[in-house]
């Protein structure tokens, strides 16, 4: 396919991704007695999220009281399978609703604290929960035009459907490439629970480019390793899990530390009964956070580097989980 006709094609998807949300829009507005009583059933204290039914489909409802057109308008130029889809848009008394597909599994944060889920023991699913973040940071940052800056990346903002594949949520924060949005922001507030994931230049500078949902990247794969929040209290005290991690891998006796850094759900059997060793993978998914976890942006890896990398562990589990099963 030449550039000229893939140029087109995208076109074409955006006018009929656009056209799509509109008729949605109108319906949403024909059928807002119908849905909202199912807004009664709130499924995201924290989020705001209410369960509603569009068409006959379960959707997730955002209510918002502020002007949500910029999110709209990036939601309707970006169609990737790692990012979380808009249905539908309407505003009624000053409050907008907008329904997205509905995440039957919640999000990360909230699935590592479900430790009934069989799943979670598995470490090919948490790779391939990061695989499906780092395929959606990377269209946003290379397959996009203009390229977004997702800028809010945290494990509250990623989510799960029914077969546990991850997508990215709220773009409430978002910032393209276009009239120099990747420079420095504006914005210096500080959110509950996010400052764990935030970048030193944004911190220090506010400033704004690729590389800082990198380093939040960074900060969602040590979650995913180790089963602790982005900051979390030990000894009385708060303590970021990035800052606490680098300080391991910085000991002398780092290897030998590993283990107790895996999450407990991890630490798994083998089916004759011994504990099986998985420090070796616990190190090469550690490496790979420290590397994303970079003070200076020009030294921590792109999103393409990433999923490289992250790609051969995930073949390296497989084999390992395969040759378990054939015991």
């Amino acid at each position: 396919m030449s550039l000229e006709e893939m140029i087109e094609l995208l076109a074409a998807n955006v006018s009929r991704i656009q056209q799509e949300t509109q008729r949605m829009g109108e319906e949403m507005k024909e059928a807002r007695r119908e849905w909202a009583f199912e807004t009664s059933k709130l499924i995201s204290p924290v989020w705001g999220y209410y369960r509603g039914v569009l068409r006959g489909k379960l959707v997730a409802i955002k209510r918002m009281s502020k002007d949500v057109r910029r999110e709209v308008k990036i939601l309707q130029k970006i169609n990737h399978f790692n990012l979380i889809s808009l249905y539908g848009v309407c505003e009624r008394n000053g409050v907008y609703h907008l329904a997205y597909e509905f995440m039957e599994n919640g999000s990360v944060k909230q699935w590592l604290k479900e430790k009934g889920f069989p799943e979670i023991q598995s470490w090919n699913t948490r790779i391939r929960i990061a695989l499906d973040i780092a395929n959606g940071l990377d269209y946003l940052h290379n397959f996009t035009a203009p390229a977004y800056v997702h800028k809010d990346i945290n494990s509250g903002n990623i989510l799960l459907n029914g077969d546990l594949r991850a997508k990215i949520a709220n773009f409430s924060f978002a910032k393209s490439s276009e009239g120099g949005e990747f420079s420095n922001s504006s914005s210096t507030t500080f959110f509950p629970g996010k400052k764990g994931y935030m970048a030193p230049e944004y911190l220090e500078d506010q400033k704004v480019g690729p590389k800082i949902d990198v380093y939040a990247f960074g900060v969602v794969l040590l979650e995913l390793i180790t089963g602790r929040d982005a900051i979390f209290v030990e000894g009385g005290q708060d303590v970021l899990l990035s800052e606490a991690v680098i300080s391991v891998m910085a000991a002398t006796d780092a290897e030998y530390a590993i283990g107790d850094l895996i999450d407990s759900c991890l630490q798994v059997k083998h089916p004759i009964g011994y504990i099986i060793d998985h420090s070796e993978l616990a190190l090469r998914l550690i490496k790979l956070s420290v590397a994303c976890l970079a003070r200076e942006p020009s030294e921590r890896l792109t999103m393409a580097e990433v999923i490289s990398r992250l790609m051969k562990i995930q073949l390296d589990v497989q084999k390992t989980e395969y040759s378990f099963s054939i015991v």
